[in-house]
């Protein structure tokens, strides 16, 4: 699979959302929804172009799979707080931000996290 990879968030996809936020305001949208969005990208051209229309962005830090993201150990879930919490410090006070989400459905069962979760905590099956 090739780049974007589902991040088309940056300047190099203007182009894409550029051409729709009028559409979308006038639409009556305020508010999208980033499902996830590359930690090594920059994403700000995409927040300064959401602010220029008035739009507030949902940041959604995703963790992918469990095997992607593994928290087994308090030392792992830990990392994976303090990447969110890096995110979130690059980004955090850019005005077009209207909140994040950490993980999205982590309970699922098909990403893994409640088996990793469980058995760190005794509360999985062997």
């Amino acid at each position: 699979m090739n780049a974007p990879f589902g991040d088309y968030f940056t300047a190099d996809y203007a182009y894409m959302w550029s051409r729709d936020f009028p559409r979308l305001v006038s639409m009556g949208v305020n508010t999208l929804r980033v499902y996830s969005w590359s930690v090594s990208a920059d994403h700000t051209a995409f927040l300064d172009t959401c602010q220029q229309h008035g739009l507030k962005v949902l940041v959604t830090h995703a963790l992918g799979y469990a095997t992607d993201t593994p928290v087994d150990t308090v030392a792992k879930q830990l990392a994976v707080a303090q990447g969110f919490a890096a995110e979130v410090a690059r980004y955090g006070d850019h005005p077009a931000i209207l909140m994040w989400s950490f993980g999205n459905e982590l309970n699922g069962y098909w990403l893994g996290f409640l088996d990793e979760v469980g058995f760190f905590y005794g509360l999985g099956s062997s």
